[in-house]
């Protein structure tokens, strides 16, 4: 009978992942010169055990084609083989290939044929004879069947079906493909050098056990409801406290005046009898509620630390994955960029992690696009050929630091400055008033870009709004940039070590109490009202050569007007999102607590000022605001220039002419613009394009490269020397994706330039909207 291996696939899925890192890693350091033997051995050895395991599960395709990246590493491996430019990138494409076909079967379907032209490629690569057999080793054979038979009793084996026996068979196979991958080579089968032979396998105990993230998460979450439960404990003993003090006062009152009430002797020693038996067990009730308290801080701190650390993951399990990326972005387009780590063993909580990967991602691919100049520039500034961005993590207090350094052009203001009047977004004379990091923020501003062509990997203006998103308002983090023109640029990200208990602090206004992030606080300011002074359209206070912008939070948040607000003191909070300051008036400092940080409820999910909610001791709900919104909130209020009103009624949409010789692209295309508003017309190549400009302006044009009669790239250049689109912005689509390409592309004028690989409705959308802006 068939044996159902679907649930070896998930745990064969989880091993895999670890060795395709291994490959990548291994194969990077072997392109940079490291010719360890041992790497080698790794790498061989990786590919080795997919090969294996794959083959038990029946994992033909993966078989074959990981069989395939075998043979070649072991021909390296043998000095047999070089490996050439052309050879690694191969076996990279194998590596990507073989990962692909993984998560194919892990979503139930069936890998497709294309792998067999990889197969023939590393087959022609090697020399390798395509008829290699590819049948079960014997040794293999013999300890699937004494896997078969070792540690059951001879009942189980006589009444045991057989196809549970072929799943004991695989069960435990793959144990040993697990857990000791080194004995799955033939050669692990033979006898070892001064070793007897072995009657039976010994297989390896593992101390490790996997548990599912969901009851991680659920036994985090218990942690967290026994320190709210401690919360409330401390609650109920301050209470305790009040209470033993005032019987105390009231049993020295009835002590010092019993004798002054007309009571009988016998009546007033009764009371006074049960006064002190009341006052003595509070006393005692205290002491002992007081210890009480204080294991269980010591215990519920020490279950709560444990059970956060079996969570934390090193920082490796998402930085090493950047290694791969770099090197393939940096060759597309054409630099030479060293990535160097370090730290990459500090942890973090797994739920940080895994929103940390896009954002650092978009920083590197930023750093590698904008900021790394190409050899020839760099070596006209002195600087060596290969650039260089160091990706550093460390510890402070109870954060961790990220550090992403390039050592490229820096962030050119005076472009950025032109970039922002550009847009319209502020004037000369406010981009004048503004500090030099006011001015450095705004590349996190939603469709900024000082990129002079959009590509594939950037310009579009759309990636490090996204980035300010995930670290500030999603991670509770915050930003800091550094640059200096022509050395390089500096991002600083501060991030909590976990999200699922946070210090807060705690205050109060207009009588409701609510909660920041400690981490968000740089401090506490108590100044008078005249401190606060007007700076053009903001209020401001002036501390130690800053001038920082404040409002009141109660008008931020719409709430009624404080009681508070007419005391001439005012309590601030100076808060710090990297980038930028905000001072906040509130009405009055509670205290600061560790608390658990509950998600909103799904209905509440559109709710932009709240980040969170934490139950106090009393069992009061309390709001956990959002920072990133309130420093928003702040300038629209305060000093943000009204925004343009949008186009009235019976506004002419603006006009887009779409050149492709293939039907399909272009009716695509025009479908995707015309749902947005825009006016398109079509052309079939470029003659009929330039005939159809001449006749009407368009705001902007949109071509493919490969046409008959006038290919894009004459076309783009043609339009450049007419006068009415000498300035008109043109994207290029295509599936050219070579260096020179895009180098002839900026040389004729295109504006963008988009592969047809990377091409979907939000890329074409957002790269029109950067250029012409929306449809009216």
């Amino acid at each position: 009978m068939a044996i159902d291996r679907s649930r070896f696939i998930a745990k064969f899925s989880e091993e895999a992942k670890d060795h395709i890192d291994a490959l990548n890693e291994g194969l990077l350091k072997i392109e940079k010169g490291e010719k360890d033997e041992e790497i080698l051995n790794d790498i061989f050895r990786a590919a080795h055990s997919i090969k294996g395991t794959s083959r038990m599960l029946k994992l033909n395709e993966i078989t074959e084609l990981s069989h395939k990246l075998e043979d070649i590493l072991d021909a390296i491996r043998k000095g047999s083989l070089g490996l050439t430019r052309d050879l690694s990138n191969l076996l990279f494409k194998s590596i990507d290939k073989i990962s692909e076909m993984i998560d194919t079967v892990v979503d139930g379907k069936e890998p497709g044929p294309e792998y067999l032209d990889i197969c023939e490629e590393l087959i022609s690569a090697a020399n390798i004879d395509a008829s290699t057999e590819q049948s079960e080793p014997e040794s293999e054979k013999e300890v699937l069947e004494e896997l078969s038979r070792q540690d059951e009793p001879e009942e189980s084996k006589k009444e045991t079906p057989p196809e549970k026996q072929a799943d004991k068979i695989i069960e435990k196979t793959y144990q040993v493909h697990q857990e000791n991958p080194q004995e799955q080579s033939p050669a692990s089968t033979e006898t070892k050098k001064g070793n007897p032979p072995q009657d039976k396998p010994s297989p390896v105990k593992s101390e490790m056990i996997r548990v599912s993230a969901s009851k991680l998460d659920e036994l985090i979450n218990l942690a967290g409801e026994m320190t709210s439960a401690h919360t409330s404990m401390k609650e109920t003993l301050t209470t305790l406290k009040e209470t033993t003090h005032s019987a105390n006062r009231l049993l020295e009152t009835f002590r010092n005046s019993r004798y002054d009430l007309d009571l009988p002797e016998q009546t007033s020693n009764h009371l006074m009898s049960l006064a002190s038996t009341l006052n003595r067990q509070l006393h005692n009730t205290l002491t002992s509620f007081k210890g009480d308290v204080s294991f269980n801080e010591l215990f519920t701190g020490d279950l709560q630390e444990r059970a956060l650390k079996m969570r934390m993951l090193p920082l490796s399990t998402v930085f090493d994955t950047f290694r791969r990326s770099v090197r393939d972005m940096s060759r597309s387009l054409g630099k030479e960029v060293e990535l160097l780590i370090e730290g990459e063993e500090t942890e973090l909580d797994k739920k940080i992690i895994e929103q940390l990967g896009d954002p650092l991602m978009h920083m590197i691919r930023n750093a590698i696009d904008h900021g790394i100049e190409t050899g020839e520039e760099r070596i006209k500034k002195g600087k060596p050929s290969e650039g260089t961005i160091k990706l550093i993590a460390m510890y402070e207090g109870g954060n961790v630091i990220i550090i992403i350094n390039d050592d490229g052009n820096g962030i050119p203001i005076e472009r950025l400055e032109a970039k922002v009047l550009e847009k319209k977004w502020f004037t000369e004379s406010e981009l004048e008033k503004m500090t030099r990091q006011e001015k450095l923020s705004l590349i996190f501003r939603p469709g900024f870009s000082t990129s002079q062509l959009i590509t594939d990997f950037s310009g579009r203006g759309v990636g490090m709004d996204v980035v300010r998103e995930n670290i500030v308002e999603n991670l509770k983090g915050s930003i800091d940039i550094d640059t200096r023109e022509g050395e390089g640029t500096t991002f600083t990200l501060r991030l909590p070590s976990t999200l699922a208990i946070m210090r807060l602090l705690l205050f109060e206004i207009s009588n409701i109490t609510f909660s920041i992030p400690s981490d968000s606080v740089t401090e506490v300011q108590s100044v008078v009202e005249d401190e606060i002074i007007d700076v053009v359209d903001r209020k401001a206070l002036r501390l130690r050569e800053q001038i920082i912008p404040v409002a009141y939070l109660d008008t931020l948040l719409g709430l009624p007007e404080s009681k508070e607000s007419d005391k001439k003191d005012k309590t601030i909070i100076i808060l710090n999102t990297g980038i930028e300051k905000l001072g906040i008036i509130i009405d009055k400092l509670l205290e600061e607590q560790d608390m658990v940080i509950k998600s909103l409820p799904a209905h509440m999910h559109g709710e932009n000022w709240v980040s969170g909610v934490s139950i106090s001791g009393k069992g009061d709900v309390i709001n956990v605001l959002n920072i990133a919104m309130l420093v928003k909130a702040a300038k629209e209020l305060n000093w943000a220039k009204p925004r343009a009103s949008k186009a009235k009624s019976g506004v002419e949409s603006k006009k887009i002419l779409v050149v492709d010789d293939s039907i399909n692209t272009r009716e695509i295309e025009k479908e995707i613009l015309e749902s947005y508003g825009y006016l398109v017309d079509l052309a079939k190549d470029g003659m009929e394009a330039l005939e159809k400009a001449k006749n009407k302006v368009y705001d902007l044009v949109v071509t493919d490269v490969e046409m008959p009669r006038m290919d894009g790239f004459t076309l783009t250049e043609t339009l450049r020397k007419e006068k009415e689109y000498a300035s008109k912005p043109i994207i290029i689509v295509t599936s050219r994706d070579k260096l020179e390409d895009k180098r002839r592309g900026v040389q004729v004028g295109a504006s963008a330039y988009i592969l047809k690989g990377s091409f979907d409705q939000s890329n074409l959308l957002d790269t029109v909207e950067s250029l012409i802006g929306s449809s009216n």
